[in-house]
């Protein structure tokens, strides 16, 4: 199994890298750790994912119920889905060797909505192929807006289409007890209660996860590391699309990683390597957090 190469994770491509291909959304290589989840014959459109390691992709479970790792493919470092002479780097296809999916998963609650895929040989690192980061310990500190990408579609689609070119979103992050009274003021039961392995964004008009956005990430800035991004979430499930004051739900990284980090264990990879630095501003952040007795980070 390949090991780290020295790329630091979560590394965002600002200016990306064609300044001439730039659409109201992303631009190409924006956020080099954005994977496209695929089948091979026929091709066909399946989700989001983001790149952990260089072959291990992190999804959502609900977007791989009755899938072969046989019948899979991810590409990474694709920016316009259908058309590729816009981008001026090629975009990479690997083959899937094995589903993980997390044992307690639950497609009625929508909870343990997690999935790894392994991919049969191991992507290179590339200015427009990159990882994520898995959070550390205390990630949430001052959190307070994240991003969501991927090629899911604007509005609800009944039939199921995606954007060709990769969409980005702004979104809040919302705490447990917010969410909790948004979600039952609408048709869910006022008995409603949020999962553990589920987290909460958005509410705001027209912005939003949708279609097909299924697997993609949710990742927020780093406090005391400008210009890298951890993982928080993944696109799970939601009532609607940017209805205002109705958030998205999704599958709660933090929670989860430990799982993650079995699962890297068992492939011979240290999940330290897969996490930003920990520098002395994260240090002194955590501790004059527990100084507070502060209230639960998520």
């Amino acid at each position: 199994m390949p090991k780290n190469t020295n790329v630091a994770c979560g590394k965002h491509n600002f200016h990306a890298i064609q300044q001439d291909h730039v659409n109201e959304n992303t631009q190409f290589a924006e956020f080099p750790w954005v994977m496209a989840v695929i089948t091979k014959s026929p091709i066909k459109f399946m989700g989001g994912g983001s790149l952990l390691a260089p072959n291990v992709v992190l999804t959502a479970a609900h977007k791989l119920l009755n899938q072969s790792a046989e019948d899979l493919q991810v590409r990474a470092g694709d920016w316009n889905i259908m058309n590729n002479t816009v981008e001026g780097l090629a975009h990479v296809n690997r083959a899937v060797a094995q589903v993980i999916l997390h044992e307690q998963f639950d497609i009625k609650a929508g909870t343990y909505d997690i999935a790894l895929l392994i991919l049969q040989h191991p992507i290179a690192y590339s200015a427009h192929i990159q990882p994520i980061c898995l959070p550390r310990k205390y990630e949430f500190l001052d959190l307070k807006r994240c991003f969501m990408a991927g090629w899911g579609t604007e509005n609800f689609d009944t039939k199921g289409g995606f954007s060709e070119v990769m969409r980005k979103v702004d979104l809040p992050y919302m705490k447990r007890a917010e969410c909790e009274e948004k979600m039952k003021a609408t048709k869910l039961s006022n008995s409603f209660k949020l999962h553990e392995t589920t987290i909460c964004a958005g509410g705001e008009a027209k912005q939003d996860a949708c279609t097909n956005d299924g697997g993609s990430p949710l990742f927020c800035p780093l406090a005391d590391l400008p210009n890298q991004y951890f993982q928080l979430g993944i696109v799970s499930w939601g009532l609607d699309c940017g209805v205002e004051g109705v958030p998205g739900a999704y599958t709660n990284v933090y929670y989860l990683k430990e799982w993650i980090h079995s699962i890297l264990h068992l492939m011979g990879l240290d999940p330290n390597q897969y996490m930003p630095a920990f520098t002395l501003e994260y240090f002194k952040r955590t501790q004059d957090y527990l100084n507070k007795e502060p209230e639960p980070l998520i």
